[in-house]
Order: structure tokens, then C-alpha cells, then sequence
């Protein structure tokens, strides 16, 4: 959950250095492949296993209530991210670097 709060914060940020140059953008999306992370990010309710959780982490739920950032599922087979931070076989190293077209 932190990587998603961090990502979410980075989002903001851009989203307030975009109004900044007036390039008017309206929401920034954020694929996660955590089911249980965009559940407790879209629903703000008082639960007993979520007691625990810090109010930084209520922020992120406020700012996808006000439209500033959405977050949705993407399987971790399809999460472009991990050919530059994982050991990966060369099929999939391929497949990735095809998907971001770095192939040639």
C-alpha cells in the first residue's frame, strides 16, 4: 500500500505542476496489482481489520473521492514497470520491451 500512496502523491504533485503551466488534465490513473490496496483506497469506511491504518493512507482515499487521481486493477503479467526492476527471462524481457516500443 505505501508504493501506492507514494505513486499517488508523485500524481498530485504532476497533476499541480500541470495546472501550473495551465495544461489543464483531469485525472491521472494508477494501475496497481493489488486488489485489496484499491479496495481500501476507493472505500473509506471504518473497518475492524483497517483500524490500524494511518491517516496518510485517508488521503488517498479523499483524493480519488475528488476525481484527482483513479485507480484500477492491471495483472502483474501486464505491469510494464517490472522489465526495469526485475530479473525477468528473455521472452518476457522482449515481450515488455516490444509493449514499450524500445524494439527495433
Amino acid at each position: 500500500m505505501s508504493e501506492c500512496l507514494f505513486t499517488a502523491t508523485e500524481a498530485v504533485w504532476f497533476l499541480y505542476l500541470l495546472k501550473s503551466i495551465r495544461y489543464s488534465y483531469s485525472s491521472i490513473k494508477i494501475c496497481v496489482n493489488n486488489q485489496a490496496v484499491i479496495v481500501l483506497a476507493k472505500n473509506q469506511m471504518y473497518q475492524q481489520r483497517t483500524k490500524h491504518i494511518d491517516l496518510k493512507y485517508h488521503w488517498k482515499c479523499e483524493i480519488c473521492e475528488a476525481g484527482k487521481i483513479s485507480i484500477s486493477y492491471t495483472p502483474t503479467s501486464q505491469i510494464l514497470a517490472d522489465g526495469l526492476t526485475k530479473a525477468l527471462a528473455r521472452p518476457k524481457t522482449q515481450e515488455l520491451a516490444r509493449a514499450m516500443k524500445l524494439d527495433s
